[in-house]
Parts: C-alpha cells; sequence; structure tokens
C-alpha cells in the first residue's frame, strides 16, 4: 500500500473526541430503539461492525437495558398482533394460544396437566399453519365442555 493510499485512508478514520465518546451511548441507544432492538441493523446504522457493538453492549449496563426495552415493546407488539388475530377469530391464532396458554385449563396435549409435572420441549409455531375443521372442532368441544363443567 502506497504512501498516499495510507494517508487517504488515516483522514478518513477520525479519533474520538470527549464529545464523540460522551454521545456514543446516546447514539447506540437511539440506533437500537429505532431498529427494533436490531444489533446488526444498528451497527451498520452506526457504521460500526456488529462485534465491536457487542462488545460495547456486553461492557455497558445501561445498553443492556436498553436493549432488554426493545424486546420488551417487540414482544409486546406481538403478544398485541396476536390477540388481534384471536378477535378476528382466526383460528390457528385461537388454537396456538390455547396450546400455549390455555394448557393450565386442559387445552395442551392430552398427558399434559399444565402444571409443570410434564417436561416439555421448546414450543414451535409453523407460520403456514392451517387450522383444519377437524381442529376448530376439537376447540369447540372443549370449550364447551369447560361450560358445562362450570368453568
Amino acid at each position: 500500500m502506497g504512501k498516499l493510499k495510507r494517508r487517504k485512508i488515516a483522514q478518513k478514520v477520525k479519533k474520538p473526541t470527549s464529545a464523540d465518546t460522551k454521545l456514543w451511548p446516546k447514539k447506540v441507544a437511539e440506533a437500537l430503539r429505532n431498529e427494533k432492538g436490531l444489533v446488526t441493523v444498528a451497527a451498520k446504522r452506526l457504521g460500526v461492525s456488529y462485534e465491536k457493538l457487542c462488545r460495547f453492549l456486553k461492557e455497558n449496563i445501561e445498553m443492556k437495558a436498553v436493549l432488554k426495552e426493545c424486546e420488551e415493546l417487540e414482544l409486546d407488539f406481538a403478544t398485541s398482533t396476536l390477540h388481534r388475530m384471536i378477535r378476528k377469530e382466526v383460528p390457528s391464532a385461537v388454537i396456538y394460544y390455547l396450546k400455549t396458554k390455555g394448557r393450565k385449563r386442559g387445552f395442551g396435549p392430552e398427558d399434559d396437566k399444565g402444571d409443570g409435572s410434564k417436561e416439555r420441549g421448546p414450543i414451535t409455531f409453523n407460520y403456514n399453519m392451517v387450522a383444519t375443521k377437524k381442529d376448530v372442532e376439537l376447540v369447540r368441544k372443549k370449550i364447551a365442555k369447560k361450560k358445562e363443567a362450570g368453568g
């Protein structure tokens, strides 16, 4: 690499000033919030590598809190979307909700009591899931059974 090329690279890379150092956490927090907690996208927005941003997040407690806040907001959004789908009576959304949140009321697998007595693996969700008439009928029967039992 020639002297001219090295000089141009050196001119492009600015050493951080004390003002930059003070503003860096604010810029990172803003980028994380704007990118919904997606670290890779936030790193690109900030013009740094993913690894550098991850190191900064690991070392900085306040940034961990910002990242957690972003994750919670996205989870809230996903939950509200699921509830809207349930209100619209989308069968797959109803079934998913009952299989996950309705376990204690008997909507999980037949051998699952919902009290944690049976070891369960991770819950998977098939985005292309289509509820069959049999699934919908099963849910309706369970709901009717619960109403008859007074629950």
